[in-house]
């Protein structure tokens, strides 16, 4: 990140931090972010910072959302640590996504590759159209068979983790 700190951004009054009608305070996060490595965007706050984990804030009396890094959250929501902690949850779920298609998985007498995960029994299987994710729910449940292919099992397996992620259950029967 070159330039200002987020936080110098603020005690300068950088972007939109000086601008009038713009509030200071009582937002709320809606959404969080990771961009990808070697992507960043530039903080819709301070105007200043590059960032590459996102935090989405809305706020009744303004129009639209604004895009921030975790300083600008944290205190346009009045609660840096709870930013702080947000973001840490994020590099968490990222670094936990990097790894998901390289650990754990076994091979079925099938040839499948397949996994428990958080409350799920994940196997990606190849077909001559591509890789497909099918997905039960543990202990007991109905199949989830993904429609989409994929090119590789990586592909598969990260659309899998990313499903995972989007309807989770308990973890009790998982990993």
């Amino acid at each position: 990140m070159s330039g200002p700190t987020e936080s110098a951004a603020i005690k300068q009054g950088r972007g939109k931090w000086s601008k009038a009608g713009v509030p200071h305070k009582g937002w709320r996060c809606i959404e969080d972010d990771d961009l990808g490595a070697g992507n960043t965007q530039t903080c819709e706050m301070c105007e200043t910072s590059e960032i590459r984990y996102t935090h989405t804030m809305t706020h009744p009396n303004y129009k639209g959302p604004l895009v921030v890094g975790v300083i600008c959250a944290g205190n346009m929501e009045g609660d840096l640590l709870n930013a702080k902690e947000r973001e840490r949850r994020l590099k968490n779920r990222v670094a936990r996504r990097e790894r998901f298609p390289h650990t754990r998985w076994k091979t079925s007498q099938a040839g499948n590759e397949y996994r428990n995960h958080e409350g799920y029994n994940c196997v990606v299987k190849q077909w001559p159209q591509g890789w497909q994710v099918l997905l039960t729910p543990i202990p007991e449940g109905k199949l989830i068979a993904g429609k989409k292919r994929f090119a590789t099992s990586e592909e598969a397996k990260l659309a899998a983790f990313d499903y995972i992620q989007k309807h989770p259950r308990s973890t009790d029967a998982a990993d």
